[in-house]
């Protein structure tokens, strides 16, 4: 179906922004998708002119990419200089497509780039997706396939008006023990432990606008008991439950890919690659040289990994995550409330 291109026209040449938006969902309900992507066109010509209509070409973009069909949805996938809504084109693209709908009819760029491995945190298989074959450079060196030792990460779904994201489950009440034992003490001058500590404070940096939320993270010698209390100090309730190193990675994902309660996500694609990023930092790999993505599953089962809390289920935007290598004996604990 083909609208009336000089009816569309009308409210960006009134430069009338709220018009913009209502005659997108217009379009979207006509499914008149090239259409769409025309009148994104023409907002994003009417900012050159004064008018300020780019989220209307943003809120356009982010449409096609959730409603359209593969091949209108792939042309979204450009660069923006201010890209907003609810999330990443790139995630949102590949919340409702496959990379078989996409892959013929993307440009070439680092959005289209990443829309893969957006598919492929959902458990696309993209293995036989060569460098050669990507619509740009590669810009994380992840597998295209997720790993036996990997989680079902958290995904993204998106409605027109709002994202669904719920973090993993925590463990269940009879699986909790008392935290017990002395604080440890602070490591001091290690650059690779202290780098550790660091990167997983960093796992909410996205968070931080928000002026609700606190996150700290401590490095000490001992066990996760010790990394618990030296980071908020003893008390009758502190308790911790084990956990696999894959539920930990699924968690630390979840983290680094959202925006926090208020903000915009990031997306499951970096999410992943920032917690193998922090997971490889925790187990003492290099952080400069190439990773073995078999040795790093190895060395996530051979750390110790905890959920902790102080007596109650935590919240949503609520982390509580210990981490102990006992080969050095040295241990980590991140809190965000």
């Amino acid at each position: 179906m083909t609208l009336d291109r000089e009816d569309l026209l009308r409210p960006i040449n009134l430069g009338d922004l709220d018009a913009c938006i209502r005659t997108v969902d217009g379009i979207v309900a006509d499914r008149a998708w090239d259409d769409l992507l025309w009148f994104a066109a023409q907002c994003r010509a009417a900012c050159e002119r004064g008018h300020q209509l780019w989220p209307a070409d943003e809120y356009a973009l982010g449409r096609a990419a959730l409603d359209a069909t593969g091949p209108i949805a792939a042309q979204t996938l450009i660069d923006s200089v201010v890209e907003v809504g609810l999330g990443p084109r790139a995630e949102i693209a590949a919340s409702t497509h496959t990379w078989e709908e996409l892959a013929a009819h993307v440009p070439n760029g680092p959005v289209a780039v990443v829309a893969l491995y957006e598919c492929v945190a959902r458990g696309a298989d993209c293995s036989g997706v060569s460098d050669a074959a990507l619509p740009g450079p590669s810009v994380m060196d992840l597998p295209r396939v997720l790993l036996p030792w990997e989680p079902a990460y958290a995904c993204a779904t998106y409605a027109s008006d709002h994202v669904e994201c719920p973090p993993p489950s925590q463990p269940t009440q009879a699986e909790f023990e008392p935290v017990r034992g002395r604080a440890g003490e602070p490591v001091e001058d290690d650059s690779e432990v202290e780098r550790a500590r660091d990167a997983l404070r960093a796992v909410t940096r996205a968070w931080r606008a928000e002026a609700d939320i606190v996150t700290r993270a401590t490095a000490v010698e001992g066990d996760i008991d010790a990394a618990i209390l030296a980071l908020v100090g003893a008390g009758p309730t502190r308790r911790r439950a084990p956990i696999a190193g894959r539920d930990a990675l699924a968690h630390l994902a979840w983290a680094a890919a959202s925006g926090g309660p208020h903000g915009r996500r990031r997306g499951a694609a970096i999410g992943r690659a920032d917690a193998w990023h922090i997971a490889a930092l925790l187990a003492g790999f290099d952080a400069d040289a190439p990773l073995d993505p078999d040795a790093l599953g190895v060395a996530l089962g051979e750390l110790v990994w905890a959920w902790w809390d102080d007596g109650n289920p935590r919240g949503e935007w609520s982390i509580g995550l210990a981490v102990a290598d006992p080969v050095d004996g040295i241990a980590w604990a991140l809190d965000v409330r």
